[in-house]
C-alpha cells in the first residue's frame, strides 16, 4: 500500500494473522464482528507488532486485537501515504489488502466516503503493469518454463554514500534482470 512503512501492507497484516494463529483471509470477517477494536500503534510495524503482544497480554480478546489491526492499518495510509491529499467522492480501494472487509469499513468510517471494492481488485495492480508495459512499446520473447530457469536474489551493500543502501538484485541464470532499493543515483551495484 506504501512505500514509506510496511505497516500499510498485506504483508504486516499476513505475519500479524499469523503471530495471531489465524488464516490472513479471515483477517477481515473476525475484524467485522468487533465490537471495540483494541488501540494499535500505527507509525511502525515495531511498534504495531510490540502493542499487539502487550495488548493480547493484557486481556484483549483476539476479535478486537485484529479489528485494531485493520484500523491501524487505514490510520497508518491515511496519516503517512495519503496525507495533505484530497479525497474525492469515491475511493476505489485495490490491491490484496481490499479484500479484508475489515480495512474497507475502516476507510469508509475515517473518510466518510463510499469505498469500492471491484471482485478482481486483488488484480488490479498487475493489469496497470500489463498496461504500462504493453504501452512502452518494447517486446521480447519470454520463456514461461520457469521450472528450467536458475531465479537468484541477492542484496549487495553500495556504499556509494553515506547511505549505504542494501541494493537488491535478481539473478536469472546469472545475468541481472532487476535491482532495487538505493535511495539516490550513486548506487555501484
Amino acid at each position: 500500500m506504501n512505500s514509506l512503512c510496511a505497516a500499510g501492507t498485506g504483508a504486516f497484516l499476513s505475519s500479524q494473522a499469523q503471530r495471531l494463529g489465524v488464516d490472513v483471509e479471515k483477517l477481515g470477517e473476525i475484524a467485522m464482528g468487533s465490537k471495540k477494536p483494541t488501540k494499535i500503534a500505527a507509525k511502525c510495524t515495531v511498534f504495531a507488532e510490540s502493542d499487539l503482544v502487550h495488548k493480547a497480554q493484557m486481556g484483549h480478546s483476539k476479535q478486537d486485537i485484529i479489528a485494531g489491526l485493520c484500523k491501524a492499518v487505514v490510520s497508518n495510509y491515511l496519516n503517512n501515504v495519503g496525507k495533505g491529499k484530497n479525497i474525492q467522492e469515491q475511493i476505489v480501494f485495490q490491491g490484496g489488502v481490499s479484500k479484508n472487509d475489515g480495512v474497507t469499513k475502516y476507510f469508509k468510517e475515517a473518510t466518510g466516503k463510499e469505498i469500492y471494492v471491484d471482485k478482481n481488485s486483488h488484480l488490479l495492480g498487475a493489469l496497470g503493469v500489463a498496461i504500462l508495459a504493453k504501452k512502452s512499446g518494447i517486446e521480447q520473447l519470454f520463456n514461461f518454463d520457469i521450472s528450467e530457469q536458475d531465479f537468484v536474489t541477492l542484496g549487495e551493500d553500495c556504499n556509494g554514500c553515506s547511505n549505504n543502501c542494501e541494493v537488491i538484485k535478481v539473478y536469472k541464470n546469472g545475468k541481472v534482470i532487476d535491482k532495487w532499493g538505493n535511495r539516490c543515483e550513486n548506487t555501484k551495484v
